[in-house]
């Protein structure tokens, strides 16, 4: 199958990938930050602490997934359209040629 690429469709889902992608380093440099590995991370603080860090985290990790879900869905969108317009112009080729 040959992939016809437009350029506005490219730069459109580069510049989607482009927004989120600063979003996506503070929030993972934020968790990354946390170290929740450590035993010490968690060690002296309140039981309402832990839970209040580990929702917080959670509603991190779920931002990411979002955000990577919207991008994943663009980018879907755009290979359809894509497939599309390469079915088209092969049957434009088909009609060309027949």
């Amino acid at each position: 199958m040959t992939l016809i690429l437009d350029p506005d469709q490219v730069t459109g889902v580069t510049n989607e990938i482009d927004n989120h992608r600063q979003e996506i380093f503070n929030l993972m440099s934020k968790y990354k930050s946390s170290n929740l590995a450590s035993d010490s991370f968690w060690r002296g603080k309140s039981q309402v602490q832990n839970v209040t860090t580990a929702t917080d985290i959670t509603v991190k990790q779920a931002k990411i997934d979002s955000v990577a879900q919207g991008i994943v869905h663009q980018l879907r969108n755009t290979v359809t359209s894509w497939q599309h317009e390469d079915s088209q112009h092969a049957a434009q080729q088909a009609g060309v040629a027949g």
